[in-house]
């Protein structure tokens, strides 16, 4: 489990993507911040949460088909990309098959009524609906220097999403953060960078599984010749975050209690109607 995070703003001469990453990587019996969970799908930034070998598979098949074209960055992105992640989640299909009965999922579907008792033929029908990606993935790219952010959840389902995305065990806590700061791809860079660093802070103050304290935070902007510009922030930075965060983060209240108006005060209770 983890928590990434990729959010659309407002640069000075050109717009931006905020990107933003746990380095949290967890096994069954132990774990530690020391993964590094950017990649790279057709030279555009790719983040990952799940399983990671699933991840991997999943952007390595993503690279093989847009190997060689701009369809990437095209305004028909979306449904190439959909037809990418159907045709990876049938061989992930006919691969589970193949590893039960030994047989092609094609076979399976013609043959199986004749081949396969009934029960056991329900059963790997149960099972294949169930089956997932095994990780959610998010593609950060510009189309015409709009941000595009491309959203693959673990389902198979494919989305496009111009503000905002978070992925992971912290997704839900981070994007409450950012809904709440109002963040909108009219945000300036700074104040985005510093409600991407707070969301991540808070969701992790929340105890949300798996996600760690150690982050990748960068910026990426489209570049003259069509590439992407990635910017890294480093140490200094994140520390000048922190100290934002000290500012204008969420604060305990330190009264063993929060003082009511007077029992006279007017307009402030109104009594139950009977």
């Amino acid at each position: 489990m983890t928590l990434c995070i990729a959010a659309a703003c407002r640069g000075d001469d050109a717009r931006n993507i905020v990107l933003s990453a746990d380095q949290r990587i967890e096994m069954d019996h132990a774990g530690g911040e020391v993964a590094f969970k950017l990649r790279w799908v057709h030279h555009r930034p790719a983040f990952f949460a799940g399983d990671i070998g699933k991840a991997e598979d999943l952007i390595l098949t993503l690279n093989h088909s847009f190997a060689g074209t701009p369809e990437l960055d095209s305004g028909d992105s979306l449904s190439r990309v959909r037809d990418v992640v159907e045709g990876h989640k049938g061989r992930l299909i006919d691969s589970f098959v193949k590893q039960k009965l030994g047989i092609s999922y094609r076979r399976f579907r013609e043959r199986g009524k004749r081949e396969i008792p009934s029960d056991l033929r329900r059963a790997i029908f149960f099972e294949i609906e169930k089956l997932t990606l095994g990780c959610d993935v998010i593609i950060a790219t510009f189309v015409e220097r709009r941000p595009r952010i491309i959203l693959i959840d673990e389902s198979g389902e494919v989305e496009i999403d111009e503000t905002f995305v978070a992925i992971g065990s912290g997704a839900t806590a981070a994007e409450s953060a950012l809904f709440y700061r109002a963040q909108s791809n009219l945000t300036s860079v700074g104040t985005t960078l510093y409600q991407v660093y707070e969301a991540h802070r808070l969701s992790y103050a929340q105890g949300a599984p798996g996600v760690g304290l150690a982050m990748d935070v960068m910026i990426i902007s489209p570049a003259d010749d069509g590439k992407i510009e990635l910017r890294a922030v480093m140490r200094e930075g994140k520390q000048f975050l922190a100290n934002y965060f000290a500012q204008y983060g969420p604060r305990p209240i330190t009264t063993t209690s929060l003082d009511l108006p007077p029992d006279n005060a007017r307009n402030f209770f109104t009594a139950p109607s009977q």
